[in-house]
């Protein structure tokens, strides 16, 4: 069986769900155009970063996500290392 998606890569692809403002049922028909899956629990690691990386561009150019930024991050220090 293939890796299936992690909890952060959901995590990510909700975040830009909600930036995008994608309804629920779009949001739905998305997923299962994309790979006839009904979840994204049910994605590969491969696949949901594909579909990430295609939402993350789309927010770059509409001007709601600078690069390389989320404005969710849960442990806002982490890019710091350790110490």
């Amino acid at each position: 069986m293939a890796n299936l998606s992690t909890p952060q890569q959901r995590q990510k692809l909700g975040y830009l769900r909600k930036l995008l403002n994608i309804p629920e049922d779009t949001y739905r028909e998305i997923l299962f155009s994309y790979r006839k899956v009904e979840s994204s629990k049910d994605l590969t690691v491969i696949e949901i970063n594909q579909l990430i990386g295609k939402l993350n561009a789309e927010a770059k150019a509409l001007g709601l996500l600078k690069a390389n930024s989320y404005a969710f991050q849960k442990y806002k220090y982490n890019n710091l290392g350790e110490r």
